[in-house]
Formats: structure tokens, sequence, C-alpha cells
């Protein structure tokens, strides 16, 4: 996770392969001048900025579910799987969702692997999440965005049902 910069210096070994997140050299406080950034990528935009592949956004999650990575403490994930708002979104026109403290919750839109999992989806039909019973953390990331949800959630379902086979 962070911007095309940090992966270029992850890749080319200035960073270390253990960072999870990066700075932004865009970021700023407030009250501060726009820096002078002129990349669209480097530009930060609340709610719109992620800028990462599947690996790294797996990685991100895989710090909730048990294993090498974990850092996150069982208190805390509790905390974020446990619902704080049900009910249709007007945003996503109307569609219902779930969310807990941080992230989205398992619902018949955004499944992922049943009660228990949190994460997010994206427009084009990205999807990240973790699953802390089961220890996985899953990232699927399109190359193209359409906006048309339907062919994501049969995509998702045929993802998530190999899956939850190999458990």
């Amino acid at each position: 996770m962070g911007n095309p910069l940090d992966h270029r210096r992850r890749r080319d070994g200035h960073a270390s392969d253990h960072t999870l997140t990066g700075p932004s050299p865009c970021t700023v406080g407030p009250g501060s001048p726009p820096p002078p950034c002129s990349a669209p990528s480097l530009r930060q935009q609340p709610a719109a900025n992620g800028v990462f592949d599947a690996r790294s956004l797996a990685r991100l999650f895989s710090t909730v579910v048990d294993g090498p990575l974990r850092v996150v403490s069982s208190a805390s994930v509790d905390r974020v799987g446990h619902q704080q708002v049900h009910g249709p979104d007007e945003v996503l026109v109307d569609q219902p969702t779930r969310f807990g403290t941080v992230f989205g919750l398992s619902s018949p839109r955004q499944p992922m692997l049943g009660p228990g999992s949190f994460g997010h989806d994206g427009l084009g039909g990205h999807l990240a999440f973790a699953h802390p019973e089961s220890g996985i953390a899953f990232a699927f990331l399109t190359n193209r965005a359409i906006p048309d949800p339907t062919p994501h959630t049969r995509l998702w379902r045929r993802l998530l049902s190999a899956v939850t086979a190999a458990l």
C-alpha cells in the first residue's frame, strides 16, 4: 500500500520489504500550502487514494490474522469486526451495506468468506478482506474499472468458492 514511488523504492531495494506502508511525498498538514506534486497518483485524496497491488493489500490484511505478520491484537480485531451500521447506502444507490469500525462487513453484496469477515470492495471489482477465523487475508484487484457490480459479484462468488473449498 502506498504510492507508486514507494513501490519502486521497495523494488529497487531502497525500502524495507517489511514495510507495510510508506509516507507520501505529497502529504501536507492543515493550513499548509499544496505541495509541488504534478502526478495525480502522488496527490492525497481521502477515500479515493489507494494505489497498491494485490500482494501489498493482502499483506496489510494479514496483520489481523494468525501468522507471522500479525501485529493487531485479537481485542482490536474484535472491535473492527463489530457491526456499527447496517442498512441502505444512499451513496451506493440504496444497496444494503454493513460496516464495522473501519471496514465493511460481510453482506450479500460483499460476501467475503461470511460472518467474521471484514474488508472493502472498490470500483471495478476490487475486493480485499480478512477472515480471522480461517486465517485468510485475501485481495483481488482488476485491471479495469467497470461500474456495474453484477459481473464482479459473480466472479467474487467463484473465487471465494475456490478459497472455501481449499480450506
